[in-house]
């Protein structure tokens, strides 16, 4: 019973961590100038070329125009969630460091111990 509880504690945690890491995609990249796709429907932003038909020759691509600032409802959190996923990411580096630290120290007293127990076994010699 316990086991299945913890499945679907897993389950629930990978699905919020799947909807957070889309809103964070979609909040953070940035649109080209061009048709985009949204659920809603596929739009062609205005002053944006609309693609040439079948069978036209297409023209040199030109720089678009400077991009205009982000819109959504995700517009501004980008600059929050930046800084906070930056400090996140500092903070699970020296996480990581540590824990690392600690796993070498764990490895070197084991080491030891084998070989405290290795000369036991075999009277102390090497």
């Amino acid at each position: 019973m316990a086991t299945r509880h913890r499945i679907r504690l897993v389950l629930f945690g990978a699905m919020v961590l799947a909807v957070v890491a889309f809103a964070v995609h979609s909040a953070a990249s940035p649109t080209a100038a061009g048709q985009t796709f949204s659920w809603a429907a596929s739009t062609t932003p205005a002053g944006s070329p609309a693609a040439p038909p079948t069978g036209v020759a297409r023209a040199i691509p030109t720089a678009a125009a400077a991009s205009s600032p982000e819109v959504g409802p995700f517009a501004g959190l980008t600059a929050p969630l930046s800084s906070v996923l930056r400090s996140l990411n500092a903070e699970t580096s020296a996480s990581a460091r540590g824990q690392y630290s600690i796993l070498q120290e764990i490895g070197n007293a084991i080491r030891d111990h084998i070989e405290q127990f290795l000369n036991w076994v075999v009277g102390g010699r090497r």
